[in-house]
């Protein structure tokens, strides 16, 4: 997508060639641009404008095209085709006033009533005065102001199972559940910073202003905050505190946050501003981010290998016995495979910030057509293509992440503390070896850039809650009966939604969202190619999943193959628990080491069907160092 940033600072230097002497220098907003993006403009600085030549490298056309947004994005245009055994990551549980909802690479947002499906990537917009409620697969809820909205986030993304959201535009206030033994935190996202909470149950709202910059805001708990400055560098964010985020992801000091002032807070950044600049802005990040993603993704694509592949080569020492091999092999492989997790959250952070600058951009547009269209319509296209990012994002967690979680019950030292509390077995052969914990910096020193550490929690052992460890049940949503938590005393919810603003807040759109898709279709998950500089990020497999209604079977599909937690394949016991493993390269292996397996070219379809017993009892896991278990009081993982 490296174009697609020239594209859109080609536009902006045409732009302000058309609106020399009337408006302002624009405002910089998010990473700044690389050198070779910003050639352009100091060519022209560096000659005198010529009026005939100022018109020679004009903008191109809009990819109107789903070929060529295919080829562009990585993905073509249109929904995602899932598993019937797949259930939502959320529901919509409350609508009041105008609420919509686009699905994950649709370009449309469609009106929305309350007990809706929502998948990873599905993005949730209320209308001014309007509200909305959205609970997530592990209890935590997302309540809307008016003028919000929210993308769901991917529960694939992490190595401990664990929803997430961001949060796009507006105010959104999230009750994070407690954590369950062997969940990761609940993870929110806004275009310059990233938020982990659910060390306790915590309640902290976030808002995202006109002009990118965000604010934190904590009620209850706590939670861990990095701004993209240095997501690295992590800070604490207690109870009755709040952050300001700056849009390019610098963090203000705490201040005391003793009321909900969030219709303060919006009027005040509403008050003012220039709706062109805004734009031009949000447009500028959005390219910015879009080349980083490219990088992430190719950062991702090389360290899921080498993690796919090592748990691949450790299956092949599982088969011949060869445990010094294995135990030469592990600490490396643990590595790798934390590695591309912390790789996997950088990539879906880029994904939401770039999809908040998109959606912002759009809403000036909309509103103020005839100050903004000049820098908004050469590029118009390209910002509609930015939900395909999140309809990647969603083939990439299925195709190549998911598979890799079972690999990190198998092969990390806190994945094996994590496996025996989620019900997950881990082959007798793997478990005898030893693990000591992974060095941070040996992990580090496998991604390039600065990454966010999802918070390591201490886990209450009392929390009952089931915890779907590859992807959630159909039937989960039937069984919703958590609320949102109380507000603060004197809490004007209503009144965050309802702002009367210059730019976004209480103004209504003066046109209407213009369709460049064109004809489209639904993509199945699996099979959907992506590319990043013009190669495969992952596999095209093909794989079916369905369940015989009679027999306790199933047909092995998805790379996680269809099984729930629990349900483990038939064959020796020091294979039992493995899964589904997908190896790069090494073709795919359905349940992890049984004698031959059943082996298929990735490119391959392969439908197996496998008996599913129940499984023994885990296996003791041995760790050394770093990693504590409480028989009472909870679960301490980390130092």
């Amino acid at each position: 997508m490296r174009h697609v940033r020239s594209s859109i600072v080609v536009a902006f230097t045409l732009a302000a060639l058309a609106a020399c002497g009337k408006d302002k220098e624009l405002p910089k907003a998010g990473p700044a641009a690389s050198p070779d993006a910003a050639m352009p403009a100091t060519a022209a600085s560096e000659k005198p404008p010529a009026p005939a030549e100022a018109p020679a490298t004009p903008p191109p056309a809009p990819l109107a095209d789903p070929k060529a947004l295919a080829e562009e994005f990585g993905v073509p245009p249109g929904g995602l085709e899932r598993s019937k055994l797949e259930g939502p990551e959320a529901v919509l549980t409350a609508a009041d006033g105008a609420v919509l909802v686009r699905k994950v690479g649709e370009e449309d947002f469609a009106p929305a009533k309350a007990s809706a499906s929502l998948f990873a990537g599905d993005q949730i917009k209320t209308e001014t005065g309007a509200s909305a409620t959205v609970t997530f697969l592990d209890d935590s809820t997302a309540q809307l102001a008016g003028d919000s909205a929210i993308a769901v986030g991917s529960r694939d993304v992490t190595a401990d199972p664990a929803s997430a959201a961001a949060v796009l535009h507006g105010v959104a206030r999230f009750g994070v559940s407690a954590r369950a033994p062997g969940e990761g935190p609940f993870l929110v996202f806004a275009p310059g910073a990233v938020v982990g909470a659910g060390a306790r149950a915590d309640v902290v709202a976030v808002g995202v202003a006109a002009d990118g910059s965000a604010r934190v805001a904590v009620e209850t708990g706590e939670v861990v905050l990095s701004g993209l400055k240095q997501l690295d560098k992590p800070v604490n964010l207690a109870a009755q505190k709040s952050i300001d985020v700056s849009a390019a992801g610098e963090l203000a000091a705490a201040a005391d946050w003793k009321s909900d002032d969030w219709a303060a807070w919006r009027g005040k950044l509403e008050a003012d501003g220039d709706a062109r600049a805004l734009a031009s802005a949000h447009l500028e990040a959005l390219g910015n981010l879009e080349t980083e993603l490219d990088d992430a993704y190719a950062d991702l694509t090389t360290l899921s290998e080498t993690a796919l592949k090592g748990d691949a080569q450790a299956e092949a020492q599982l088969s011949a016995k060869d445990e010094a091999g294995y135990a030469k092999l592990a600490p490396a492989l643990g590595a790798s495979i934390e590695a591309s997790y912390l790789a996997a959250v950088r990539v879906e952070g880029l994904t939401f910030g770039s999809q908040s600058h998109a959606y912002v951009a759009e809403e000036l547009y909309l509103r103020h057509p005839d100050e903004v269209g000049v820098v908004f319509t050469p590029v118009a296209a390209r910002v509609h293509g930015s939900v395909l990012l999140g309809k990647k994002l969603c083939v990439v967690a299925t195709q190549r992440l998911r598979p890799l979680r079972l690999a990190f019950y198998a092969h990390h030292p806190e994945g094996r503390v994590h496996a025996t509390l989620v019900g997950e077995v881990v082959p007798p052969f793997f478990a005898k070896v030893k693990l000591r914990p992974v060095a941070a910096g040996s992990v580090h020193a496998l991604v390039h850039g600065p990454v966010f550490v999802p918070p390591r929690l201490a886990l209450k052992a009392k929390v009952t809650k089931k915890l779907m460890v590859r992807f959630p049940e159909p039937a989960w949503r039937a069984k919703i009966a958590v609320k949102p938590p109380a507000f603060r005393a004197a809490a004007d919810w209503k009144a965050a939604g309802s702002v009367s603003g210059k730019l976004l807040v209480g103004v209504k759109a003066a046109i209407p969202r213009v369709k460049v898709f064109g004809e489209v279709k639904a993509t199945p998950i699996m099979s959907a190619k992506l590319t990043v500089r013009g190669e495969p990020i992952v596999s095209g497999m093909r794989l079916k999943m369905d369940v015989a209604h009679e027999a306790s079977e199933h047909v092995a599909g998805g790379v996680s193959g269809g099984m729930e937690r629990g349900a483990k394949l038939k064959g020796k016991a020091e294979s039992i628990g493995a899964g589904v493993k997908g190896g790069v390269g090494a073709g795919v292996k359905i349940g992890g080491g049984i004698g031959a397996g059943v082996k298929g070219g990735i490119g391959g379809g392969v439908g197996v069907k496998v008996k599913l017993p129940k499984p023994p009892p885990p296996p003791k896991v041995k760790v050394e160092g770093g990693i504590k278990v409480k028989a009472k009081g909870g679960i301490k993982i980390g130092n």
